[in-house]
């Protein structure tokens, strides 16, 4: 996936599918700069952090957001863990979606009673793992809207969806959807939900994995490709719609996308 400064390239996604041996170990005392997905297949694993034992089984889901220090692997004692995972980061409608229930600083679980819904979320796994390091001339494309099933039937499956959403971050993140088109930064924002900006930015990017800025230009952005794609409004017109002038809205949109604007509506005309 591609990097680029200050914002996400969130339209990729990594994954695989494996069974590990008794020694099998992962440490990241950075975190990785993108969410992590992983369902326990069969065995069993354990992710440590703070000193914490946090044990993974057959069933069991468990996300860890971006810049989150964590250690896992096969279980002690456990002969093997066979588990699928996915790297990815996510459309800006899909942070609703990860409410999981947090089970240490940045690491959520979700555990899948019912055996049809396992199953249907193990085959999405599979099919997303197929795309994802398929050939298909739409790869990418068809590989995002298997990870979008894959989490939409996680949220389906979280009974405790929404509990764990902060109710000032989720009006922030309304505010921020109503203001658009304005010039709007961080003060405004924070004053909007009766925050200072540094308790904004902690809590923000404590439950999204974006700082409130980030989050405020993907969406921009992919209001942009969203007007390039379905309207005929000039530049100048879209810069003005997502709150930007239009040198910036083509510097920041050739450096998300490797495209100037121009250039994907032409690709996607």
């Amino acid at each position: 996936m591609r990097r680029i400064a200050g914002i996400p390239d969130y339209n990729g996604v990594i994954s695989g599918h494996f069974r590990s041996t008794p020694s099998y170990r992962i440490r990241r005392d950075m975190g990785t700069d993108d969410w992590l997905i992983i369902a326990t297949v069969d065995g069993a694993g354990r992710f440590v952090r703070d000193g914490r034992d946090l044990p993974a089984s057959t069933g069991n889901l468990t996300l860890i957001r971006p810049a989150t220090p964590h250690d896992y692997g096969t279980a002690p004692g456990a002969d093997a863990w066979e588990l699928a995972w996915a790297h990815f980061s996510p459309r800006v409608e899909w942070h609703d979606w990860l409410g999981w229930t947090a089970m240490a600083p940045g690491i959520y679980q979700l555990t899948i009673d019912d055996l049809d819904s396992w199953r249907a979320i193990l085959a999405c796994f599979a099919k997303l793992n197929r795309l994802a390091n398929g050939a298909a001339r739409r790869r990418d494309a068809l590989a995002m809207n298997a990870l979008e099933e894959l989490l939409l039937l996680c949220d389906g499956a979280n009974i405790d969806h929404g509990s764990s959403i902060d109710s000032r971050i989720q009006a922030a993140v309304e505010f921020m959807a109503a203001h658009i088109a304005d010039k709007i930064g961080l003060v405004d924002i924070a004053a909007a939900v009766s925050l200072s900006p540094s308790r904004l930015s902690h809590v923000f990017k404590s439950q999204t994995g974006l700082a409130p800025l980030q989050y405020l230009e993907m969406r921009r952005l992919e209001r942009a490709k969203q007007l390039l794609e379905r309207t005929a409004l000039s530049i100048k017109e879209i810069a003005a719609e997502v709150g930007y002038d239009p040198f910036y809205l083509s510097q920041r949109f050739k450096q998300h996308t490797g495209l100037a604007p121009r250039d994907f509506r032409k690709r996607t005309a």
